[in-house]
């Protein structure tokens, strides 16, 4: 077999983002963010349950005209073609359904967070599955990963100022939230209740279209995190190393705070290594699209394309 080299190239593909399926007015790029370029758009008037149904109804093109509930059936059905026939197939060696469910749904309550695999191993034999390997949990993993049902967010490689060391543990991610919804059994009306879990879902929500994004315009989404606790949600870097970084908030009232968290974590990188950030933005689920005093934009993803 040829392996295709200087035939063909590898094109990943991920669910749909919000400028494909239509949710957003793509009237502020990221390219534009990277310019530096001024940003004015029409302020996006969704709220929490608008958020709520678009994380349930996931990127999928067969999603798109149905309603919540028969989003979150479509979800549940692919979680379970996963867990009974797709991962055996993909790996070419059977796995216990029953497991790869338990480890679905722990990745789910671990979405948008640094869960390691002793923490998912933990927590896989919460469910009653005492006897579970952490070597089992890792090969299951990789055959996720290998499915793109799992595509965890790595952290960013870079040079601090401080003597702070830089966490290694990638961020866990299902490749859509729906998936992550629908493993927890999370309908829209009860995400809209659980403003918490809505939020890291939302995260994911808004990671899965940065990636899109980022790949068209060649660049890759990593997060940072330090030991003294400064982190960044999504580090966007370029192939010519220019890089951008934000934070997410469903919530714009939070912008202020996430702006501010923003700066003190970029004060620990060493630019003199790695250049000064093109941009730095809080990408939230509503409100208005600016550039504040300050430089960070503000920029709902209901706006937001490559």
């Amino acid at each position: 077999m040829h392996s295709g080299a200087g035939r063909f190239g590898w094109v990943r593909m991920r669910p749909m983002s919000g400028w494909e399926s239509g949710d957003s007015t793509g009237e502020v790029s990221l390219r534009d963010l990277f310019a530096q370029a001024d940003v004015a758009a029409a302020p996006d008037g969704r709220g929490v349950a608008d958020a709520a149904r678009l994380v349930v109804r996931g990127g999928w093109p067969e999603t798109v005209a149905l309603s919540s509930d028969d989003a979150a059936m479509f979800a549940a059905s692919h979680l379970r073609a996963v867990a009974e026939v797709d991962l055996s197939q993909f790996t070419g060696r059977r796995r216990d359904p029953v497991r790869v469910r338990r480890l679905l749904r722990s990745l789910a309550r671990a979405e948008s967070s640094e869960a390691s695999v002793r923490a998912l191993t933990a927590d896989v034999g919460q469910g009653g599955d005492q006897s579970v390997a952490r070597t089992t949990v890792t090969d299951y993993l990789a055959g996720l990963q290998q499915a793109m049902v799992v595509e965890d967010q790595p952290a960013w490689s870079t040079a601090l100022r401080s003597r702070a060391t830089l966490r290694s543990t990638p961020v866990r991610h299902l490749a859509d939230p729906s998936l992550a919804a629908a493993a927890l059994g999370a309908s829209a009306e009860r995400l809209v209740t659980d403003v918490e879990t809505l939020g890291l879902l939302f995260e994911a929500l808004v990671v899965r279209d940065l990636r899109v994004y980022a790949q068209a315009i060649g660049g890759t989404v990593y997060h940072f995190r330090d030991s003294n606790g400064h982190e960044i949600d999504a580090i966007i870097e370029l192939a010519d190393g220019a890089w951008g970084a934000c934070e997410i908030k469903l919530g714009a009232r939070a912008v202020d705070k996430a702006a501010d968290s923003l700066a003190k974590a970029v004060s620990q990188i060493d630019t003199r290594v790695v250049g000064q950030p093109a941009f730095l933005a809080v990408i939230t689920g509503s409100g208005l699209t600016v550039r504040r005093s300050d430089g960070v934009y503000v920029v709902p993803i209901g706006v937001l394309k490559p």
